[in-house]
């Protein structure tokens, strides 16, 4: 048996028994905590005095509600000596109990159990076999003895002084004296010694540690002594859980905690007395708050006795000072609890910590984990936490406080508020939970019974779950909301009015007033109204540069957190559409990097439909799609339709780009609500689904959505190509058309728009022209195109744009030797992933024709796609005719002037009546 550190103590044993066989007794309690090798010494004491001839008689005490009478002694003598010994034994033994039954108390060390002649006889079974061969007495667990069994040995000490008999008995320290009658009686003893053994020191670790491997690498003792104090057989435990966590986990000053050690934990703390798992207990529920007072206060129990049992547990080494030396540990002993005493020890530990003056946060967590919030100051203390939390940047505390809080609640205007508070904070944790309430963020509305600051999260709700009229509905509310509410929350009102009015231009304007509630601080702006402000400019008349100048300044006052990541939002989608993609990829990785290890799911699904969008934009088509999904499954589509068209729009836009037909026709297929198209969102989803008619050979199809989608952009008054650039979309179609004076018209109407710096739309634009016109004019607008949209970052339209001009030869500065624009067209196209036509990527060797049709002749109007008929009928709308007057100039109905004037205004993109003048002025 390998012993470590014990051979000061081994020795002093080997000695006393040495002597023993010269008829010097000897006498010995050997203390120390669970576990801390004292059953081995015994075990190593008994070897050696069977090889030097003695009789060696053993017992071990259990714990036990009720021990037998002589339950120990009887282990005792069942080797003791001959036959007849055993046969005098058994008699005295039954004598023995029969005397103790009629003990009023054999729990009492005060009253004489055993009748002195019985106990005579009982020794004299020992003392018999002591005067021919030594006798060796181990008794472990002695504090666990019957208290007749230890007046037996007593009684035998006393006559054993001069007899070669040697008793030694172990006994776990703890931090009450066990049998204290016992103790005293062992020490009036002369030839009594009593030994203690100790958790092992840094050095005896490291020897237990020396046979771990042969290579010589091992954990480091210092790490091991740190985590078990000592303890030899949490240490041998540990080295168990690194054997099984395999070479990995032993690299030098490397351990591995694992279920070997939870157990040797557990082991420990039931093998101490009852009062020890108790404080156990409480130390563990209330982890680094816990203190001996506050342990004392729970248990209701003296300050020194839980002192005392904290000592305990540190030679045992499970913890220093209160607190557990390794999570493990603590998690053990949790794991040993009962839910029910866990609960009640940590509502306990909470209502304690909170009279103490613990930070709300602290005591919270322990209600949270107890369920209870009942009483009023476990609601205060909820309540206050939240706010905490929120300060603090973690929404997901907040709503987990409030949350126990709201359902602890029994006043439903209270109940109410905390509902609209938790979901306030719910939506960044855990959308799913959020939309699920939103029958419960609305119903308060009928009872007017909501806040002015929960007005703006109602409508987000409302809005995301594609209930516009109820959006309507509510913002009367908020509007006179905001001439009385305090300065936060009417700025709060006042940027929720501006957003909503954004995404659904529907909206009726703001009738309380126009200027924003920063106008009073025209210095110092806040940021969530710039971020807004921005993007209403750009999508209006407004200068591209000077919006993303200001979207830029506004994400600076914004900052990373929580709270402002909706007008952080804005802020970046403005980035986006004046062409800043790159800036906003730069605030994207920003603000990833503050984002921690809480997993808020509404924040993931903000900054993923962005990076989809700007993964979209840089041609990225791969990383582009595998973020729209992800954003699908993020947003709760049963509950929010509307929100749930974002990233459902995204990923179309990836597979039509990506030339995935069978995918594309999937996402098309899947339902949208109707009141998509009176959103910003309409024309974004009609402008994919385009694309996806294109893509599946049905140019008619995808010129309505092209069109319909321009008219919807024109009538809200944000035809921004930015946003979609129905113009080329559509002229693209006419090309498939047949149509190319249409198509013409409407590219030089997006170049027009586009501007002169490079962009997307200029750069689709470009070639659209190019795809209408011939010989080096259409070169060189490829070879324009090509340039602006490879500034701008777009490889997927980059590639189809080189593809052309690969069919026109060699572009300007190109070698002779080589097909540079072919092998350019290739590059990009591979990097985003597209599966274009084949014929786009082919080189110029194996001619194909291209996807555009030859230049038309010149001198075809716009007006040409019309049949005679509704040319006849437009000229006469144009003059001003009404339809009436048309039809009785026609001799038609006046149902089919208006089904020709409908099929005019789609093929000539019109949305007005009057626009009609423009077109037929010449």
């Amino acid at each position: 048996m390998n012993l470590f550190e014990r051979d000061d103590e081994l020795k002093v044993l080997r000695e006393l028994f040495t002597r023993s066989l010269e008829g010097a007794g000897a006498l010995v309690l050997v203390t120390g905590p669970p576990t801390a090798g004292k059953t081995e010494l015994l075990y190593e004491m008994a070897d050696f005095a069977a090889d030097a001839g003695a009789v060696v008689l053993t017992a071990q005490c259990l714990r036990a509600s009720e021990v037998a009478p002589l339950d120990m002694l009887s282990q005792l003598l069942a080797k003791a000596g001959s036959p007849a010994r055993h046969v005098q034994a058994d008699g005295l033994l039954a004598e023995g109990r029969a005397a103790a039954a009629h003990s009023s108390d054999l729990r009492s060390e005060a009253i004489g159990h055993i009748p002195g002649q019985i106990l005579d006889g009982l020794c004299e079974v020992v003392l018999g076999p002591a005067r021919q061969e030594p006798v060796l007495l181990l008794v472990d667990d002695v504090q666990f003895a019957d208290v007749p069994s230890l007046q037996f040995l007593l009684h035998l000490a006393h006559r054993s002084r001069a007899a070669r008999l040697m008793i030694v008995l172990a006994e776990r320290a703890g931090p009450e004296t066990v049998h204290p009658l016992f103790r005293a009686g062992l020490l009036g003893q002369p030839h009594y010694r009593q030994l203690s053994v100790g958790p092992l020191s840094v050095a005896g670790v490291d020897a237990l540690l020396a046979g771990w491997a042969a290579d010589g690498a091992r954990p480091s003792a210092a790490v091991v002594h740190a985590i078990t104090g000592g303890n030899p057989l949490l240490t041998r435990a540990l080295l168990q859980d690194s054997r099984a966590a395999g070479a990995e986990a032993h690299r030098p000053g490397g351990i591995a905690v694992g279920s070997a050690y939870q157990q040797a934990v557990r082991y420990c703390v039931h093998r101490a007395q009852p009062a020890t798992r108790d404080v156990a207990g409480v130390a563990a529920v209330m982890g680094d708050s816990a203190s001996p007072e506050l342990i004392a206060r729970i248990l209701d129990r003296g300050d020194d006795a839980v002192e005392r049992t904290l000592a305990s547990l540190e030679r045992t080494g499970l913890v220093t000072g209160s607190r557990f030396r390794h999570t493990a540990a603590r998690e053990a002993v949790l794991a040993d609890l009962t839910q029910r005493e866990r609960t009640d020890l940590q509502r306990r530990a909470a209502r304690a910590l909170d009279e103490d003056g613990a930070s709300s946060t602290t005591v919270a967590l322990h209600l949270l984990s107890s369920g209870y919030a009942e009483e009023e100051w476990a609601q205060r203390v909820l309540d206050e936490a939240a706010d905490e939390a929120a300060a603090l940047g973690r929404p997901d505390h907040a709503a987990a406080f409030l949350d126990l809080a709201s359902r602890a609640c029994g006043d439903a205007r209270r109940r109410d508020e905390l509902v609209m508070r938790l979901a306030h904070h719910e939506q960044w944790v855990n959308p799913f939970a959020t939309a699920r309430r939103v029958h419960r963020l609305t119903r308060p509305l009928r009872h007017d019974r909501v806040a002015p600051a929960h007005l703006p999260l109602i409508l987000r709700h409302l809005f995301m779950s594609g209930r516009l009229d109820e959006v309507a509905a509510v913002l009367p509310a908020l509007d006179a909301a905001r001439t009385v509410a305090d300065p936060e929350t009417a700025l709060r009102l006042r940027f929720s009015r501006l957003s909503l009015g954004t995404w659904y231009p529907a909206l009726p304007d703001d009738e309380n007033g126009r200027e924003d509630v920063a106008a009073s601080t025209e210095t110092h702006p806040d940021p969530r109204l710039r971020a807004v402000g921005a993007l209403r400019a750009l999508l209006g008349p407004g200068d591209r540069q000077a919006a993303a100048e200001e979207a830029d300044a506004a994400l600076f006052g914004l900052g990373t957190g929580v709270p402002a990541l909706e007008a952080v939002g804005t802020a970046l989608v403005t980035l986006i559409l004046a062409g800043r993609t790159e800036r906003a990829a730069d605030w994207c990785e920003r603000l990833l990097e503050g984002e921690d290890e809480s997993g808020l799911a509404g924040r993931r699904l903000v900054l993923t439909l962005i990076r989809a969008e700007i993964a979209l934009r840089h041609g990225d088509l791969v990383p582009a799609d595998r973020l729209a999904r992800q954003a699908m499954r993020l947003i709760p589509g049963q509950y929010w339709p509307l929100g749930a068209s974002i990233p459902l729009v995204l990923a179309l836009r990836a597979a039509v780009a990506a030339g995935n037909l069978d995918a594309a026709a999937e996402l098309a297929g899947r339902p949208v609500p109707h009141t998509l198209m009176d959103t910003l969102l309409g024309p974004l989803y009609l402008h994919a689904r385009g694309h996806f008619e294109l893509l599946a050979g049905r140019p008619d199809g995808a010129l309505d959505d092209f069109l319909t989608c321009g008219r919807i952009m024109r009538k809200g008054r944000f035809d921004l190509p930015a946003l979609a650039p129905w113009r080329s979309d559509a002229a693209e179609a006419y090309l498939a058309l047949g149509c190319p004076a249409e198509a013409r018209w409407l590219a030089e109407e997006q170049l027009a728009l586009a501007g002169p710096g490079p962009s997307r739309a200029r750069g689709t634009a470009l070639r659209m022209l190019a795809a209408v016109s011939s010989g080096e004019q259409r070169e060189r607008l490829l070879e324009e195109s090509a340039a602006a949209l490879g500034a701008c970052g777009d490889r997927a339209e980059l590639a189809k744009t080189l593809a052309e001009l690969s069919g026109e030869g060699l572009p300007r500065g190109a070698a002779a030797d080589g097909q540079p624009a072919a092998d350019q067209a290739r590059e990009p196209a591979a990097r985003c992933g597209t599966r274009p036509a084949p014929h786009r990527l082919l080189p110029k060797t194996r001619p194909v024709p291209s996807v555009y049709p030859a230049r038309t002749a010149p001198g075809h109007e716009v007006r040409a796609a019309l049949t005679s008929a509704e040319e006849r009928v437009a000229k006469l709308a144009a003059r001003g005719r009404t339809n009436r007057e048309i039809a009785s100039e026609l001799r038609v109905t006046a149902s089919t002037v208006e089904q020709h004037l409908t099929k005019v205004y789609r093929k000539l993109a019109l949305t007005r009546r009057g626009e009609l003048t423009e077109v037929f002025s010449c």
